[in-house]
């Protein structure tokens, strides 16, 4: 029995609260901000690519974005291990969903490593929302060619998305890829970051 959208989002808040990381400042502020976000009237089975195609979006404005969602996969029964709060940034769009990178299948030096040299591939550092709109398949599917990231590209279907889907801004990447905001399931992170350094 798939467990109540409502139920998951606060599952996380509370294992939040419990380890430490919404105690105060900016990181509890950013968290709080964005599982109210996610707790918001859920998005449309094929939200991404409905708005590309009902002309709300481009494809090209939606590659390189980062985004944060809840998510069950329709194979989860057969993958060894897999992420329910995917943090991802965009490479491809698909009728039934997308392609990205998702950057919590890396131990947090590797995963900065990788985010600070996928800025660079920006027209700016920090990026802006301004230049991220003039990403280039050819930039983003050069992001993909760098050590760290086969293990962390992932396919994911709209319709197996199982909350609002939240759009990080440039401004806060770093803060977001620095949170502790995966939830792994039937294996330990620990694991899975082994396993992704290993076929890096």
């Amino acid at each position: 029995m798939v467990e109540k959208r409502e139920n998951v989002i606060q599952n996380l808040k509370q294992e939040l609260d419990a380890e430490g990381f919404t105690g105060k400042g900016k990181a509890r502020k950013w968290i709080v901000e964005k599982i109210r976000s996610l707790k918001r009237k859920p998005i449309s089975k094929r939200v991404l690519a409905s708005q590309v195609r009902k002309g709300r979006a481009s494809a090209a404005q939606i590659r390189g974005k980062m985004y944060f969602f809840n998510y069950d996969p329709k194979t989860k029964k057969k993958l060894p291990y897999y992420d329910t709060f995917p943090m991802i940034i965009i490479l491809e769009m698909y009728k039934d969903g997308f392609l990205g990178v998702n950057l919590h299948y890396l131990p947090i030096k590797l995963r900065m490593s990788l985010l600070s040299k996928f800025m660079k591939l920006l027209t700016k550092t920090p990026p802006t929302e301004k230049s991220l709109a003039r990403v280039r398949y050819k930039t983003i599917m050069n992001f993909a060619k760098y050590r760290g990231v086969k293990p962390c590209i992932k396919r994911y279907l709209s319709r197996h998305v199982k909350s609002q889907i939240v759009e990080i801004p440039a401004t806060e990447w770093e803060i977001a890829a620095a949170l502790p905001l995966a939830r792994f399931k039937k294996e330990k992170e620990s694991v899975v970051h082994r396993e992704s350094t290993k076929n890096a």
